[in-house]
């Protein structure tokens, strides 16, 4: 009995946070790859649960003295269907760095997702990196439609424990 109240409370931790990023009009999904010394790379996913009209631009920040030598790294595809641009983190105007990524095609309609995304960067901080804010631009008022933060990609060991645990109920 222990073990299935266990098991549940596991399963539970698992879900939840995956139901409630689902909730959301948009995620940006990201897989942090340590590359030797203070050296990282970050894959984003972008998804367009269900917000009406295409992504047409996004912009990923880089907080001020957490990040630095911010460098662009997006393999094609899906490189030559957007505009990419990265910007330092700048201290002596005290402003953070930025991605950011505009369509040069129809952008991500909704129910759809784009992968591949890739910054590299020098990091700062403690530990690994996590997640980090993010807004969906209006490329024509430049207006914030949605804003969140990046949540890490599901990890292969969460989504084969969630599918064992199912199928031992069967």
């Amino acid at each position: 009995m222990i073990r299935r109240r266990n098991l549940a409370a596991l399963l539970l931790s698992i879900l939840l946070p995956a139901s409630l990023c689902a909730a959301a009009p948009v995620n940006i999904y990201y897989e942090a790859t340590p590359l030797g010394g203070n050296e990282w790379q970050c894959v984003y996913d972008v998804a367009n649960n269900s917000l009406a009209t295409p992504i047409e631009e996004f912009t990923i920040w880089f907080a001020l003295g957490q990040y630095a030598q911010l460098a662009l790294e997006t393999p094609d595809p899906p490189a030559t269907a957007w505009d990419e641009l990265v910007v330092e983190p700048d201290p002596l105007l005290h402003a953070d760095g930025f991605y950011d990524a505009l369509t040069l095609a129809t952008g991500i309609p909704a129910g759809e997702h784009q992968s591949g995304f890739t910054v590299r960067f020098e990091w700062l901080g403690t530990g690994e990196p996590g997640g980090q804010p993010f807004e969906i631009i209006d490329p024509v008022t430049f207006g914030t439609i949605w804003a969140g933060t990046t949540v890490p990609e599901p990890s292969t060991a969460g989504l084969l424990l969630i599918a064992l645990a199912w199928a031992s109920k069967r």
